[in-house]
């Protein structure tokens, strides 16, 4: 950690201002990192922006810097991230995943500096701040916070919070360990409310949404012996709504809870000829792999990726690499 402080002070002691990008389809483990540096930037008197490829997600609205978050606007960001003292990548290890942020700061010479904790391949940004054994990427600005020497405030809390509880299902995924509960409590001493937070996250559900999620749920398909559940929703289903079809993953854990199912896969049609894919598995099997085959990634219990084309096609082709996965080598 002494390394990682070192390293922090020279990003931090050489700049003022610096952008903080996450990945495509923000999730709350990259929402909630972003929270946690944004404030700890604040904290050593740096300035900094949240631009990402996509708009915060709804159920994110009533975290306390929201107003912060800016979703890519050429017109408006083009100049601000190619004239950034360094960008701050979280919660993902690849250009490909960064949108137009990311083609933006690849054509200049702006530093780049990554946290992350998922399996990384090959090291593409200039700076590391990497642990697979992490619960969350979130999870490590604490211990920065910590070799810095700096209080752990309740906005950081927040942040950290977010990440930790998207990442471990609320603490029942298996990348829950002591050291998780043990950050957990001391998020919860300085006095954020864990239940609001929860309600906010996971009960505001709509009831459209819903009836949605009933509506994939019932035509999910279960094949090798109900080993694997797999199911899709189209933009027909949705009425057009990108929110309803970003929403509906609540499909998952409704089809990964059912015993005997090993894999869930989910296809969102989520604009023309593009298709968003989501697995889960409830243990044994490593879907992490079948993600990355496709140009995704993830955690080996749960891992995602886009393709081009229509539902027939990804379908086939994401079915295809998954049945292998439940197939026992010969």
């Amino acid at each position: 950690m002494d390394t990682w402080v070192r390293r922090f002070r020279q990003v931090i002691d050489q700049r003022d201002d610096f952008v903080l990008v996450g990945h495509v389809s923000l999730d709350g483990d990259c929402v909630g990192s972003q929270i946690a540096l944004y404030h700890l930037l604040r904290l050593l008197g740096r300035r900094a922006r949240i631009v990402n490829p996509d708009p915060l997600p709804p159920r994110f609205d009533f975290v306390s810097c929201v107003s912060a978050f800016e979703a890519w606007e050429a017109a408006r960001h083009t100049r601000v991230v190619a004239e950034a003292g360094a960008l701050f990548v979280l919660d993902v290890s690849e250009w490909g995943r960064l949108g137009e942020v990311g083609r933006t700061a690849r054509e200049g010479s702006i530093p780049t500096i990554c946290f992350d904790h998922h399996v990384i391949d090959q090291r593409v940004f200039d700076e590391y701040f990497w642990d697979e054994t992490a619960s969350a990427t979130g999870a490590l600005f604490v211990r920065l916070l910590d070799g810095l020497g700096l209080p752990l405030t309740r906005e950081i809390a927040e942040g950290v919070f977010i990440a930790l509880v998207s990442d471990t299902g609320w603490f029942v995924h298996d990348n829950t360990n002591a050291e998780t509960l043990h950050l957990a409590a001391r998020l919860v001493e300085t006095g954020l409310d864990s239940a609001a937070i929860h309600r906010a996250l996971y009960q505001r559900v709509k009831r459209s949404t819903m009836q949605l999620v009933a509506e994939a749920a019932a035509s999910a398909h279960f094949e090798q012996s109900g080993r694997l559940a797999w199911t899709t929703v189209t933009q027909e289903m949705a009425g057009g709504d990108p929110v309803r079809v970003e929403e509906s993953d609540l499909v998952l854990g409704l089809l990964r809870s059912i015993d005997g199912v090993d894999v869930v896969v989910l296809l969102r049609e989520v604009g023309p000829l593009q298709m968003k894919v989501s697995w889960r598995s409830s243990g044994e099997l490593d879907v992490q792999a079948i993600a990355a085959s496709f140009g995704g990634g993830g955690h080996r219990l749960a891992a995602g990726a886009t393709l081009t084309g229509d539902v027939e096609q990804a379908t086939r082709a994401v079915l295809e690499q998954t049945r292998a996965l439940l197939v026992p080598a010969s």
